[in-house]
């Protein structure tokens, strides 16, 4: 393991010293160096070795246009993965250096702004929901799943290239979004650690059947959103609807092996959320009548149910600098026979404090699926060492059955390291 990080280190700094040559750094511009170590049982290879290097430019053309560019490049440990490439567009496609290190545009966009109104062209994100990672109504970009929930931000939302329109009209905030970008979730490699292993995640295959090869068929469906907001003194409220692929890949099966599809899927949502004191209190909820589902009695068939999912979620700001966030979301489906549970209930509880003028940071989040009795607990300190580094440690402690959405992952306890170097 050792000799292995010793070996990303020096891939990731030449080629940092690549991107930072290739990049003409302007007055405006933001460089960033994030080097993740993780060890797990020896037994089960949950260790991680990644170094990633970003770079931030933001320059004014105009009074009303800015250039945003965000770059970033990252290199890692075989068997810690990037993840999948053929989930990507192949315009947004990362380009590879070699085999465990990539270049990747994280953001490139034109921003136009008079009064009211924003133009956005280019390649980004948008983020709809209120609830704090967890996914009720924020479904129009996909995300990073090559580690599952076990990220330092949850979700790791991908960029994709559109438009975005927000303007105010009637008293109300219009948000309007196109992505031609057909980008799906990017999920682990096969043989990656944190490889779905549960039948739910793989159409009811069941993992023990060994390598198979998947082939992903990229979709053909442009993403369409639009979002109507209002604030009311204290309170926000929104109404949503989003067409396009679904980022939850349906499995068929043949001969020649397996294809991930992505079938197209409408989400009609609402959320809001309400300030009292010192609390906040969060509410979304999402129905998608045409939710694509595999069966677990007939492998490789898929069929269309409909699909709710709601969540609550609080903010405490307690005396003593104490903040506590408790959540829980229901995701139940329609149907019988099939691959995933009618119903999920996932709880999750944050606590965090800052110590020493913010210099230190104690944090615990609690992530748990009542209906499998499954969970994670991940507790971490972060210490901010000066302006420039910031030093983290913690672990991912998971417990639950085999086929379980936490449980699968149970052998991979771990512990890790993660600095953090602004220049």
């Amino acid at each position: 393991m050792y000799d292995s990080i010793k070996r990303v280190t020096r891939r990731s700094l030449l080629a940092s010293l690549f991107l930072l040559t290739s990049q003409p750094l302007a007055a405006d511009t933001d460089v960033s160096i994030a080097q993740i170590l993780a060890m797990g049982r020896a037994e089960h290879n949950a260790g991680q070795a990644r170094t990633t290097v970003a770079t931030k430019t933001r320059e004014r053309l105009s009074r009303q246009t800015r250039l945003n560019f965000d770059l970033r490049i990252e290199s890692a440990l075989g068997d810690t993965g990037l993840g999948t490439r053929d989930t990507f567009a192949p315009l947004s496609r990362p380009w590879e250096l070699s085999a465990n290190t990539r270049v990747e545009i994280d953001e490139a966009t034109i921003a136009w702004r008079k009064r009211s109104t924003h133009l956005t062209l280019g390649k980004q994100s948008v983020a709809w929901g209120v609830l704090d990672g967890l996914q009720v109504t924020d479904r129009l970009n996909p995300t990073r799943l090559r580690e599952g929930v076990f990220t330092e931000t949850r979700p790791e939302r991908i960029s994709r290239w559109g438009l975005r329109l927000r303007l105010r009209k009637a008293g109300f905030d219009w948000d309007a979004v196109i992505q031609p970008d057909t980008t799906v979730s990017q999920l682990p490699l096969q043989g990656d650690t944190f490889e779905p292993r549960a039948a739910r995640l793989r159409g009811g295959l069941p993992f023990e059947t060994g390598n198979v090869t998947v082939t992903f068929d990229q979709p053909a469906t442009t993403t369409a959103g639009l979002r109507m907001s209002r604030r009311n003194g204290d309170q926000d409220w929104s109404l949503l609807v989003i067409r396009g692929p679904e980022y939850e890949p349906i499995f068929s099966l043949d001969a020649s092996g397996v294809t991930a599809r992505y079938p197209t899927r409408m989400l009609l949502g609402a959320t809001w959320q309400k300030t009292l004191g010192n609390q906040v209190i969060r509410a979304e909820v999402a129905a998608v009548p045409n939710q694509p589902v595999n069966l677990g009695t007939e492998l490789g068939i898929a069929v269309e149910r409909s699909r709710w999912i709601g969540g609550v979620g609080m903010d405490w700001d307690l005396p003593a600098g104490w903040f506590v966030n408790i959540q829980l979301a229901i995701d139940q489906i329609d149907g019988r026979d099939l691959a995933r549970p009618r119903r999920d209930e996932i709880l999750t509880t944050r606590i965090r404090r800052a110590f020493d003028n913010d210099q230190w940071l104690l944090q615990a989040e609690l992530i748990g699926n009542l209906g499998d009795g499954d969970g994670t607990f991940r507790p971490s300190l972060s210490w901010q060492v000066n302006d420039a580094l910031r030093v983290s440690w913690g672990a991912d402690i998971i417990w639950g059955e085999p086929n379980g959405l936490f449980g699968q992952f149970d052998d991979n306890d771990r512990v890790w390291l993660r600095a953090i170097m602004s220049l």
